[in-house]
């Protein structure tokens, strides 16, 4: 059926300024936030700030945001001295436009060394780097889940779809409790932009193709891929902090002082996490028995 205006009292034009308005309301108020931040902290590294603000605004929103207040003046991008690092290492710090670079370059800089060493714990070549994925497997096994395998491509007959020639894309693990199995994935990532819902969707997919049950487990994901992931139907845990391995608790304790990182450090989950992913479980088992 085709929209009538004559018999409506919607009207388009008046509903899309409404979204205008409250969209500006919401970047005003991210301005707000990332202003009083840099105050608060002195100087913030891009990722430090967006982690910091990420329960209120999309990081990339703030990301946006700040740039628009860098081109007016209100904060100001700097680069810490010394060679450019790769991927991992922060490049841009931010600070209030008065600020005085040379009284805070000395917390830049242990910002940067905090950043680097946290950010290199959680590449794949890291000997911690598949630890969260370790933390999770405890954790189901505790809840006495039936763990059918880790890095699964195949299921039951059935295959994931890949690039020919290459290794096929996997999911973390494929587990069973009473009759519904999840294909899970873990993302103990504390970077997250926009081209990171790609990269959730690409495992909810994966899961899909399996036909299992989709369980992502993220320390970060944006409202709008949890309802996604949600409705497919999926299980989405969004355990908030970054797990790191006990022989890294002096690191985690500067990641939290120093970046304001929400990081757990230890080997088997609180029990509130572990009862958490137990009532996801007994969520999804309703929906699915109706």
């Amino acid at each position: 059926m085709g929209f009538n205006s004559s018999n409506s009292d919607f009207d388009p034009f008046e509903f899309a300024e409404e979204e205008a308005h409250l969209y500006d309301e919401y970047e005003q108020n991210a301005e707000a936030a990332i202003l009083e931040t840099i105050s608060q902290q002195q100087v913030v590294t891009d990722r430090e700030l967006k982690v910091r603000l990420e329960r209120k605004f999309f990081p990339w929103v703030v990301g946006r945001v700040v740039n628009r207040l860098i081109e007016e003046g209100h904060v100001r991008l700097v680069h810490p001295p010394g060679r450019k690092g790769g991927m991992g290492t922060p490049d841009n710090f931010y600070l209030d436009a008065s600020a005085d670079y040379e009284r805070l370059l000395n917390l830049m800089l242990k910002k940067k060394r905090v950043s680097v060493y946290v950010n290199s714990l959680l590449t794949r070549v890291s000997p911690a780097g598949f630890f969260a994925e370790e933390v999770f497997e405890s954790a189901f096994n505790l809840l006495r889940f039936k763990i059918h395998g880790t890095e699964v491509s195949e299921f039951k007959g059935k295959k994931v779809t890949g690039v020919p020639g290459r290794q096929a894309p996997n999911l973390d693990f494929v587990i069973e409790k009473d009759d519904v199995i999840y294909g899970v994935d873990v993302k103990n990532w504390i970077k997250y932009e926009f081209d990171s819902i790609q990269e959730v969707m690409s495992k909810v997919n994966l899961a899909v193709q399996l036909e299992v049950v989709p369980f992502i487990c993220a320390r970060y994901i944006d409202k709008d891929t949890f309802f996604k992931v949600v409705n497919t139907p999926g299980v989405v845990y969004s355990y908030e902090t970054l797990i790191l391995p006990p022989e890294f608790q002096t690191l985690a304790e500067e990641a939290r002082s120093l970046l304001g990182y929400p990081v757990f450090v230890g080997e088997i989950l609180p029990k509130h996490k572990l009862e958490f992913i137990k009532k996801l479980h007994n969520v999804m088992l309703k929906r699915l028995r109706g």
